[in-house]
């Protein structure tokens, strides 16, 4: 058996040809017989080299073909290799994405409460949490936007709903300002919408601005009393209004809703409203704050005391817009009946209950024949003081 990479000539149709050509000769003389031999021996040599040579450049191409062909061999190697590698990478990285996910969350949080190890929970909780914090803050963010959507029909339940998405947005990114001045406008806007009243926070373009404005004003609470009593004395209401605002929230930020340092600004803000002429306003305000203020200052607190001095500036405007009222509007009017109710609230807040309850009489009756239905703020209003107002002694 001959090898494969063997040169290989076929010599048959030569040898046919020879005989061929030698039994034709064998008709002719001796003499050309001879010749015609010898012309033929002579030719052999060169046959030889021929063969020879074609089978030699067979060889080399045969050569040069096993080589190529090894080399795409290894090359292919090389290739699976690589190949195989970047399984393994694509692997590990299935692996940990798998554990960082919350199905891989979960387990481990169960193997670790099965195991009662509460510090391997907290820790694996904490960096979770920090893993997805970007993708949890977006989730939150959107909702919180979805439900201010919304809370145009919910009304107060659904600006609460999204007060309480903000809270967990920023519970995940606490540097995002725009999310906590959002939070703190959705907790007033529930309030507003509870009273009855349209609320909805402002827009972003509105919300930046007014954030660059605040990030110019004094960010301690003594710097900005100071600024709130300065705008006063120089006749500048509307900027004293900011400063009681910017006091407001940051006091909030730092000590709570009812601290005494956010209630003291809150009371700043009323103060500041009825410098403006927004007196019913102001009185809605102290008539929330005052009695929060006797219960952590006590009655007879200067700054308590300042809070009835105000009610008392306030009400006496609102004494003389009553007059006015009932003679332009009539004494039945919603509006004229609504500052009654407003002015016996506050006189409630003063315990002077006997004049609360003289100024707020018929006021109900006159709302319901005005056409009101049950569910106005007005009349909803009305009856939550007619309901407090029979609970006094």
């Amino acid at each position: 058996m001959t090898s494969p990479c063997s040169p290989q000539v076929s010599t048959v149709p030569i040898i046919d040809a020879l005989i061929s050509y030698l039994t034709e000769l064998k008709n002719d003389s001796l003499p050309t017989q001879v010749a015609n031999l010898v012309a033929v021996l002579a030719l052999l040599p060169a046959l030889a080299v021929f063969s020879y040579r074609t089978a030699r450049q067979r060889y080399r191409a045969d050569i040069e073909e096993g080589d190529k062909l090894r080399h795409q061999l290894e090359a292919s190697k090389a290739l699976v290799t690589e190949v195989r590698r970047e399984r393994d990478n694509l692997q590990k990285q299935v692996d940990t994405l798998e554990a960082d996910s919350a199905k891989g969350f979960l387990l481990r949080m169960a193997k670790d409460a099965r195991d009662g190890n509460m510090e391997r929970e907290i820790q694996a909780s904490e960096a979770f949490i920090a893993q997805q914090d970007e993708a949890l803050h977006k989730a939150f963010a959107t909702l919180t936007h979805a439900a201010i959507g919304y809370a145009a029909e919910d009304g107060a339940a659904g600006y609460e709903n999204a007060r309480l998405y903000a809270r967990a947005a920023l519970a995940v990114n606490r540097d995002d300002t725009m999310m906590r001045a959002l939070s703190e406008e959705l907790q007033l806007a529930a309030a507003t919408a509870a009273t009855g009243l349209k609320a909805r926070p402002v827009d972003e373009n509105t919300r930046a601005e007014r954030l660059r404005k605040q990030a110019l004003l004094p960010a301690d609470l003594s710097a900005l009393t100071k600024c709130f009593y300065d705008a006063r004395d120089a006749g500048q209401y509307a900027l004293m209004l900011e400063f009681a605002i910017h006091g407001e929230r940051l006091a909030r930020r730092l000590n709570g809703e009812n601290a005494r340092s956010t209630l003291i600004f809150k009371r700043h803000s009323a103060e500041a409203n009825n410098w403006l002429g927004r007196n019913s306003i102001a009185l809605e305000s102290l008539e929330t704050i005052h009695p929060l203020l006797e219960a952590v200052f006590g009655h007879e607190d200067p700054e308590t005391l300042y809070s009835r001095h105000l009610i008392a500036h306030c009400l006496n405007a609102a004494a003389e817009l009553l007059p006015l009222e009932e003679e332009v509007n009539g004494e039945k009017h919603p509006s004229t009946l609504t500052t009654r109710t407003l002015l016996a609230e506050t006189l409630l807040a003063l315990d002077r209950h006997q004049e609360a309850r003289k100024i707020h009489a018929g006021v109900i009756e006159g709302l319901q024949t005005a056409g009101l239905i049950e569910e106005h703020r007005y009349l909803k209003r009305a009856r939550e003081l007619e309901t407090r107002l029979n609970e006094c002694p």
